[in-house]
């Protein structure tokens, strides 16, 4: 279940390796406020040497368990060095491939399994954990002239999940995901492996940060105006 109380927060270190390249980003979740209506502002910060940084608001938990965090999204923002903020547009944050490759699901009717792990202790704090593995094979025709390619794709997840950590209380997350093609013989080309990793680094409840700009409160639209 996602906890989203204001002040939570959780660090992630999200590595990708895609055609050779491995790409590594380091960020910090945090929940501001919750709105009266049960809706949240969440900031997302990335911890390099530029420091972008994105208020969101999302839905209420509620909504946002029926489908995808990223469906959820209700505005954005994002917070320039200076401190200057700009106003985002929603549909564009959702296709932006940092924040899909950490919140989008991939999978449509996977296969689940559930076992519990040990307890583990990270900073300080003891915590019982819970291994989820994930599988799911689909098959897509795409017509080229007068061939038809079949592509397969495969995807595998493993995740462990802890009540403990706020937000997503995911501690740790793998997905490998591999597109291939059939029927194509010697003319097919090498699968696409894609491999991707989701760690906490660290997490606590009580941020110094928590609490909306007020520079995005100004330029956020109030219940009224909508």
């Amino acid at each position: 279940d996602l906890d989203l109380r204001p002040g939570g927060w959780v660090e992630f270190v999200s590595s990708e390796l895609a055609e050779g390249e491995r790409s590594i980003e380091y960020l910090r979740v945090t929940v501001l406020e919750e709105t009266p209506s049960g809706q949240h502002w969440v900031e997302l910060r990335y911890l390099d040497d530029d420091g972008d940084a994105y208020v969101l608001k999302v839905a209420s938990v509620e909504d946002l368990q029926k489908g995808e965090i990223l469906d959820g999204l209700l505005e954005a923002y994002r917070i320039l060095p200076a401190g200057a903020v700009e106003k985002q547009d929603v549909a564009k944050i959702r296709e932006q491939r940092l924040l899909r490759r950490q919140f989008q699901d991939v999978f449509v009717s996977p296969e689940v399994e559930r076992s519990s792990l040990a307890d583990t202790t990270i900073a300080g704090h003891l915590l019982s954990r819970e291994e989820v593995r994930l599988f799911e094979t689909r098959r897509d025709t795409v017509s080229m002239g007068r061939r038809q390619l079949v592509y397969r794709n495969e995807v595998e997840a493993t995740a462990q999940l802890s009540p403990q950590i706020p937000i997503f209380g995911l501690l740790i997350a793998k997905t490998t995901t591999i597109l291939s093609s059939e029927g194509t013989g010697r003319d097919a080309p090498p699968p696409l492996i894609t491999e991707s990793e989701l760690r906490c680094t660290g997490f606590g409840r009580n941020a110094s940060a928590a609490g909306l700009p007020e520079s995005v409160r100004a330029r956020s639209v109030s219940p009224k105006e909508k």
